[in-house]
């Protein structure tokens, strides 16, 4: 007896891993959904830089001096633009 694929049920026809071709779109959901969670998690607004969307420029300037990010100079100079933009 030779092997014919064309004499198999649909539903017995083996395919590569042991899938069948029925369950193929639970997969292919599965990958899309995959996907869409990525962009989501990329695309989400992670635009905060690690600070609170709820911290003060002065607040994040404050933070920025005590992490040594920044020199005393450049924080005297950087105050004293939020000070003026904040008086427009």
């Amino acid at each position: 007896m030779e092997f014919n694929i064309d004499n198999m049920p649909m539903g017995q026809v083996i395919r590569p891993m042991g899938l069948h071709i029925q369950y193929m779109w639970v997969f292919q959901l599965i990958i899309l959904l995959l996907f869409f969670l990525i962009i989501w998690w990329v695309l989400r607004g992670n635009n905060n830089y690690g600070y609170k969307s709820d911290d003060s420029a002065i607040d994040i300037l404050n933070k920025r001096l005590a992490s040594g990010e920044i020199t005393k100079k450049e924080y005297e100079e950087i105050k004293r633009d939020i000070n003026t933009k904040d008086g427009d």
